[in-house]
């Protein structure tokens, strides 16, 4: 790494114009690459966006400085604003063709960066542009799952105020409420409601309701009986008394003689 690329990078950083048009391309050419180890902003247009300083960053994309190019981590500058929560030059990099759905290496977009960092303007900001609030990384996480992950809480109700999905799992079956624990995000519940607890109330409300009705079944139930016996008793009275009497219609009748006179 040259030292006047490093020069041109303080430069950028602070927004200072002029004296990066001393360097820039005369002697850096924009899109030259750190490569460094310690700072993965490796592009100038990087630390332009990175930092907020949208004169430099004009500058270096009229200088053919490439709005979308990568770092090995596949961040551009546009995910370097998500990650420093600078607005600055968003609307600049969007203007002059940057990706706003860009990806990491691992699949991570502007939002995810920033519900990680805790950066709630920039999300505020950034939702009004065409993005959906649902995307997820490769892992299956949208923005809220990375803000748990985060302990981000303002940033976790902000979004479940959006309208968020809050219930689908991870490609490992884990939920939000499962990275809310492995966080040690006691706070959780607070900003999301339990829909389970719901669930077995209403649950225990029909068991409850189930019972009542078997009860009352119950208690009707020897009345019932009892009628019902009544009933058959009945019957088997009236037919013993039937039968009866055909059997004395049956039998041949006797008269006694009347004595002549």
């Amino acid at each position: 790494m040259s030292e006047k690329l490093l020069q041109a990078w303080a430069m950028a950083q602070f927004n200072d114009l002029e004296a990066l048009q001393t360097l820039v391309p005369s002697e850096v050419d924009p899109n030259e690459s750190t490569g460094s180890e310690e700072n993965h902003m490796h592009t100038l247009l990087m630390c332009s966006a990175a930092h907020g300083a949208k004169d430099c960053a004009k500058y270096l994309v009229a200088n053919d400085a490439v709005v979308d190019k990568k770092n090995f981590m596949g961040y551009t500058a546009l995910h370097w604003t998500a990650f420093t929560g600078r607005t600055e030059v968003v609307d600049f990099l969007l203007k002059k063709g940057a990706n706003l759905n860009a990806r990491t290496e691992d699949g991570k977009n502007v939002l995810h960066i920033a519900a990680a960092r805790g950066h709630l303007q920039y999300l505020s900001f950034i939702l009004e542009k065409d993005i959906d609030i649902n995307s997820c990384s490769s892992s299956g996480w949208n923005a809220l799952f990375y803000a748990v992950a985060g302990n981000q809480r303002r940033v976790a109700q902000f979004l479940i105020e959006k309208g968020i999905d809050a219930g689908s799992p991870d490609i490992n079956l884990k939920t939000v409420r499962d990275i809310a624990k492995q966080a040690h995000c006691t706070w959780i519940s607070d900003v999301l409601p339990d829909q389970s607890n719901e669930n077995s109330s209403n649950s225990d409300d029909d068991d409850d309701s189930d019972k009542e009705q078997k009860k009352g079944k119950a208690k009707k139930s020897p009345k019932s009986q009892k009628s019902k016996i009544k009933q058959a008793v009945k019957a088997v009275k009236e037919a013993l008394s039937s039968e009866s009497e055909s059997e004395e219609e049956a039998k041949p009748k006797t008269r006694t003689p009347k004595s002549k006179k």
